[in-house]
């Protein structure tokens, strides 16, 4: 009787670690993005960490408000930029026609480039050009779906 009681514990540990094991993401849709999808409009940039979704009507701010980030009057356009010549699937995309506002320097147009390697590595930075002065930048929780307009 012991060792039933024994097997009915080890397999509801079993069951209770496999249930509360946190889900794997999946991986981001521009990862899988090829040559063929650049130049293009977005529609929508959306995230899984609770950041609202970006579109033409809807901006998204960070660190508190200290950036708010919009498409710009013309929209959103995804480029392609320089590839790793390292043999890996790298990705690098930038993301150009957006418009970043802050508290001291004002409305200034910037871009979001997404950095992404086979491993899960991912990164994903805001520049803000701000010339004359020095250009400002931010790291930002990569998007896990880009939208793009259909033609």
């Amino acid at each position: 009787m012991d060792s039933l009681r024994w097997t009915g514990a080890i397999l509801l540990l079993l069951l209770v670690t496999v249930c509360s094991a946190p889900k794997a993401e999946a991986e981001p849709n521009w990862m899988g993005f090829s040559e063929a999808h650049f130049p293009s409009k977005i529609e929508k940039i959306t995230w899984t960490d609770g950041t609202p979704p970006m579109t033409a009507g809807s901006g998204v701010c960070w660190g508190g408000g200290n950036w708010c980030v919009n498409f710009g009057p013309n929209g959103a356009v995804a480029e392609k930029g320089p590839s790793s010549s390292s043999g890996t699937r790298f990705i690098n995309i930038n993301i150009k026609g957006l418009t970043c506002l802050n508290p001291v320097i004002g409305k200034k147009p910037c871009v979001l480039h997404l950095y992404g390697d086979t491993q899960p590595v991912r990164r994903c930075v805001v520049y803000v050009k701000n010339p004359p002065e020095k250009d400002a930048s931010f790291r930002v929780n990569c998007p896990q779906t880009l939208q793009l307009k259909r033609n």
